[in-house]
């Protein structure tokens, strides 16, 4: 994947996050969830285990962890990352390494997966899945776009 293709989505995806966002109202999981699910259209294996992991993540903190302990702001987040890095971990395991620990988009997608859990928190599961769905099908048009010009 080249690095302008990388850089095309992460600027594209901020830009539309922020603007439908602001039309709207619904956050797209965050500003960079978008530009990452773009870049990982072609990999389904990722982009459904980032998914998974984050909605899992969501579900083991909000009805696992909160019940044992208090969690809000950044100790809830934290929760969030490290239940997702946990799940990458296991997954990647059981599935026999096919995810590269070192890989920039793999890590990416950990923080990804965090930020999809912490925006379920926040707006519920159909706003964050309607919002992310139609701003990442925005971003991975536009870049394919951009990327024919």
């Amino acid at each position: 994947m080249e690095l302008s293709y990388v850089y095309t989505s992460i600027i594209l995806g901020i830009f539309v996050s922020l603007i439908f966002t602001e039309l709207t109202g619904i956050s797209a999981g965050g500003i960079v969830v978008p530009a990452y699910l773009a870049l990982t259209v072609n990999q389904p294996s990722v982009l459904i285990s980032t998914l998974a992991i984050g909605l899992i993540a969501y579900v083991a903190v909000e009805f696992g962890l909160s019940r044992f302990m208090m969690l809000y702001g950044k100790r809830k987040f934290a929760a969030f990352v490290f239940v997702a890095l946990i799940l990458r971990i296991a997954l990647n395991f059981a599935l026999g390494g096919i995810f590269n620990a070192l890989d920039a988009l793999t890590s990416i997608g950990v923080i990804t997966a965090a930020l999809i859990a912490s925006t379920v928190s926040k707006q519920g599961l159909p706003y964050t899945l309607i919002g992310t769905v139609v701003v990442t099908a925005i971003v991975y048009a536009g870049v394919e776009f951009i990327a024919m010009i």
